[in-house]
């Protein structure tokens, strides 16, 4: 079996719109769009997870729908979800613009994920036995000294 692992960092919701063309300034682009899990960190659990290795993701989410659907969906894939819930801040939340030859442009807000605090750490998470993983979201902005407490 794997080594199991911990991922800690951002946990966002993607607000992805595929553009057929070239933005129109001032007016409209009709353009397909979806709601996706998203955040560098909650991205790398669900490739491990998916490859059968045993994870736990650090993070913190709003008291909102979309933190609630993101515990769901970590749970379904077998996550194990270590979630701080902020009671002020929303969940981040990134507009993804993606345009007709697949080049990503990003428009994030951080939300909840800069409001991480080690003091809701729990200490077994970080066993010699188990690897560290911290996204480097988590290393910028408010949630370094969380990041470096972990470290």
């Amino acid at each position: 079996m794997a080594r199991p692992v911990i991922c800690l960092g951002d946990v966002m919701v993607d607000v992805l719109a595929q553009l057929p063309g070239p933005l129109a300034l001032g007016s409209d682009v009709a353009a397909p769009i979806r709601l996706s899990p998203g955040g560098s960190a909650a991205n790398t659990v669900a490739w491990l997870a998916a490859l059968g290795t045993p994870v736990t993701l650090i993070g913190r989410v709003g008291d909102d729908d979309a933190g609630t659907r993101i515990h769901r969906e970590l749970v379904a894939a077998g996550i194990t979800d270590r979630l701080q819930i902020d009671w002020d801040q929303p969940t981040g939340t990134c507009i993804v613009l993606v345009d007709a030859s697949g080049e990503r442009t990003m428009i994030p807000d951080p939300g909840a994920n800069g409001m991480l605090r080690s003091s809701q750490f729990i200490a077994n998470d970080f066993a010699p036995t188990r690897h560290l993983h911290v996204s480097g979201y988590a290393l910028f902005g408010s949630a370094r000294p969380a990041a470096l407490a972990a470290l």
